[in-house]
Parts: structure tokens; sequence; C-alpha cells
């Protein structure tokens, strides 16, 4: 999913799903229909490529050809992503495009890769090599080493995990639950209600075994 639009005051933003195969979009389009409350105009773009590097870089390609002049990308798999990450990172990109004409930034997620990133039109960032990386450099740090090379600034926001295995989808859902319960103190979380539901009609909980390579604290102490 993306986010795109003009970075000048009293800029329009759009929602842009970028999705391929493109004959999955009617059905992609019915999932947000059914949640969204405030029936948000969806935009859709089909990425193309042969890896999802120049999938990544298409993307950005297609939104700068539509006109936009910075965009924010985020997965689908991030369920604590929220409203106002998004809207930082929009910020810095104002910010840098005020500044240096260029800039990028991120959140980093917890497996040393990114859950967002965005950029502002004229920043010359290249995804080749970032999300597959035949020598085994991690994501994150292939995006700093180009920002590097070519003197890109770049704002880090907080953490923002993704969920690419069991322990990181029982992390997300403990978060999510501890969300639930924390709105109706802190009015600004976000509630990945949709993520909730999904778990509770598929029966999943989270449970938390005996580590036995624990530090025997007991032992300790006696």
């Amino acid at each position: 999913m993306s986010r795109a639009a003009s970075s000048k005051p009293g800029a329009k933003y759009d929602f842009v799903i970028s999705a391929t195969p493109e004959h999955d979009h009617p059905r992609l389009k019915k999932i947000f229909d059914d949640i969204d409350q405030r029936n948000i105009d969806l935009k859709f773009i089909a990425d193309q490529g042969q890896n999802f590097n120049e999938h990544f870089n298409d993307a950005f390609q297609q939104l700068w050809a539509q006109g936009y002049d910075a965009a924010v990308a985020v997965g689908g798999d991030q369920p604590q992503m929220t409203t106002a990450n998004i809207m930082q990172a929009f910020h810095w990109l104002d910010r840098f495009q005020q500044s240096h004409n260029k800039g990028l930034v991120h959140c980093p997620c917890q497996a040393c890769g990114v859950s967002l990133v965005g950029l502002t039109k004229d920043t010359p960032m290249d995804f080749d090599g970032v999300f597959y990386n035949e020598a085994g450099v991690s994501a994150l740090d292939a995006i700093i080493d180009i920002c590097n090379d070519k003197e890109i600034p770049v704002a880090a926001l907080e953490t923002v995990a993704d969920i690419d295995n069991v322990e990181d989808l029982a992390h997300a859902l403990s978060l999510a639950h501890s969300q639930s319960y924390t709105a109706q103190f802190q009015p600004e979380v976000v509630v990945p209600q949709r993520f909730i539901n999904w778990a509770k009609n598929t029966g999943l909980t989270v449970t938390t075994p005996p580590n036995t390579d624990h530090d025997p604290r007991e032992l300790i102490d006696a």
C-alpha cells in the first residue's frame, strides 16, 4: 500500500493501493469498502518487475508520473502502523523538500528492514539490491548505504514491527490486545480491529511456554 501526496501547503492526500496482479484490485477494493466508514476514494496501480526491488521502484515511478511530488509506502503486514506514523513521514519529507530538495524517511522494523519508506520525487533513490541482496546486506543497511553515497538526507521514525514469522504474529497480537484496552484512555491509539477480529475468528491466542534457557534468578537469590 502507498499513500502519496503533494507536499505543498494545502496539499491533497491520496490513498493508493499498489498491487499485482491487476485483476485482484476489485477484491482489494471490496475489503477496504467493508472496513472504511469514510468512503475514501481509493486509487490503484499495478507495480511491475522481476523481483520486489523492481516492483518497489516501479510503484514510485508510476506515482511520480501521475504528478505526485512525495510518497510514503507501507506494507500490508503491519497492524501497528498508524496514521500518525504516516503523517510524521510526510512532515519530514516536507522539511527535506524545503531544505535539500530531496529526502527519505523510514520506520525500521524489528528484523533489520523497514516497515515504511517515504521519498520526495527528486530523491535519487534506487532500491535495486535493497530488499533482495545476494551479499547478505540487510535492507535497512542497504538503504542507508545508498543514501550515504548519494548524500540523501534521512529521517528515522519509531520502530513499527511487521509480521514475518510466528513470533512476529504473537508480538502483533499482544500489542493489538493492549491497544484495544488502552485506546479508551489514549484517543490517539489506533486499534487494528480487523486484525483482532481475524485472530478471534481463527482461534489464535498468544502463549508463552516455559523457557528453560532463562536466567535462573531463583538459584542466584537462593
